[in-house]
């Protein structure tokens, strides 16, 4: 059986760090992925992406985040909530100035 490339995360414990887990099944075989090693490199050189994953995989780990309470930090994360209040000031504007005829 192969398992593609998955990346789980999780809050480190007793540390203001986020950890990344990175395994694959390969031919009924668990690989893990070791610490990453940086390197000096030429910074207008072309490089590679040090993993690639799934979109599947983008999703698992942008779940894992969410539920570890990270949110972007321009606020997409609350869009829905943001559709509600203004689904909900739309209505109070027509309960104020249909249904209760006060003029603006």
């Amino acid at each position: 059986m192969n398992k593609g490339i998955e990346i789980r995360g999780q809050k480190g414990f007793g540390t203001k760090s986020f950890c990344l887990f990175v395994d694959e099944i390969r031919n009924g075989t668990f690989y893990t992925v070791l610490p990453v090693e940086m390197k000096k490199a030429d910074q207008y050189e072309e490089q590679q992406p040090a993993i690639k994953i799934s979109e599947e995989a983008a999703q698992i780990l942008l779940n894992d985040l969410w539920l570890a309470g990270y949110r972007p930090s321009d606020g997409t994360g609350n869009v829905g909530q943001l559709k509600a209040t203004q689904n909900h000031l739309d209505d109070m504007r027509k309960i104020t100035f249909d249904r209760l005829k006060i003029t603006q």
